[in-house]
């Protein structure tokens, strides 16, 4: 006789399609979105095994490449209920769109930086299906990995994956997981500071298929003054003044830079130093010298000032001494060394 499955798999499996569907619903409005992410981290933990304070979940792994966050704050990524949205939305445009572009392919995605719960992957799994779209899901946690694949186990939705690969994306030679046609990541804090998100990029890109996509599609990062008792943007005052953009990390941005792809591994040149410039008189209140941070996850689906704790300001430098300040340069650069984030300088 053939096992039927228990009634607590199938509680469980309607009820990740509920969540699923409520975080895709285009109607739904901030405390449904609040609510169902919520409920499907409660949900995810539960059928994982995970306990997030658990102290050996929240040990991050140092590499050269950045920070790789411990599964806890992994987990956690998914209560930022609009970055999951906006993400999910725009990861189920990216592979439709790769759909068209590779007609009659499954479209094979590679999912660098899963957590626990591949958080960006298990909601479409009640979307496509397994001859839709299959992942490679890397990791470099290996509590993570163990997790993600309880996780898996839990929901049965394996079929949609190809392989579990325990390593640093930054460093991963992808090309033995070709061909791909989409690379996923949200391994990235506000100001693209201290995790990995722009080498793993870079690297993974490398191997991408000709044609293929990017998610998010564009990072955009903008130097400008922050007036934080401007609550928010409106037609008479505005808390921001941009002054100048000072990375793209696109495909198109980073091929502005080093236009042949093939070189990209292992071999990305330095990103080149841009110059602001300071105005030759402060407005009160403007003297926060910060990274501002926009998201375009895929399409029109995008992460704006602080709709997420990634599009938070990323304050750099304060400008308390405005004589000192007043129509200067500041030069900016994104490094690696020592760690993941921009370095500045007062021009001379």
């Amino acid at each position: 006789m053939q096992n039927l499955p228990s009634p607590k798999y199938n509680q469980n499996q309607n009820l990740f399609k509920q969540l699923s569907g409520a975080l895709l619903d285009p109607g739904a409005g901030f405390g449904d979105l609040y609510v169902a992410a919520n409920n499907l981290f409660n949900l995810l933990s539960d059928i994982a095994g995970f306990e997030v304070e658990n102290q050996s979940n929240r040990t991050d792994i140092w590499l050269p490449s950045g920070r790789a966050i411990g599964p806890s704050w992994a987990a956690m990524c998914l209560q930022d209920f609009m970055r999951t949205r906006k993400f999910l939305l725009g990861l189920q445009d990216g592979i439709a769109t790769c759909r068209n572009r590779f007609p009659g392919q499954t479209i094979h995605v590679l999912y660098a930086g899963t957590g626990p719960f591949a958080t960006l992957m298990l909601p479409l799994t009640t979307v496509f299906s397994p001859a839709d779209v299959q992942f490679t899901l890397l990791e470099i946690n290996p509590s993570s990995v163990s997790f993600l694949q309880n996780t898996l186990n839990a929901l049965q939705i394996d079929a949609f994956v190809r392989d579990i690969i325990e390593c640093d994306a930054a460093t991963f030679d992808a090309s033995v997981c070709k061909p791909f046609h989409l690379v996923v990541s949200e391994t990235m804090q506000k100001g693209l500071k201290i995790e990995p998100q722009v080498p793993l990029s870079i690297n993974l890109l490398a191997d991408l298929e000709p044609g293929g996509l990017l998610v998010p599609e564009k990072i955009v990062i903008h130097a400008g003054l922050f007036n934080p008792s401007v609550s928010a943007e409106g037609p008479e005052k505005a808390p921001v003044k941009l002054l100048a953009e000072v990375l793209d990390l696109s495909i198109s941005g980073l091929r502005a830079i080093q236009p042949n792809q093939t070189q990209w591994k292992h071999q990305f040149g330095p990103f080149p130093e841009v110059v602001v410039q300071l105005p030759q008189s402060f407005d009160p209140g403007y003297i926060r010298f910060c990274l501002f941070t926009t998201i375009q996850t895929f399409g029109d689906h995008s992460l704006q000032f602080r709709e997420s704790g990634l599009t938070q300001p990323h304050q750099l430098l304060l400008l308390d001494q405005n004589i000192r300040y007043e129509g200067k340069q500041i030069g900016l650069k994104y490094s690696y060394d020592p760690k993941p984030g921009f370095v500045f300088r007062l021009v001379d």
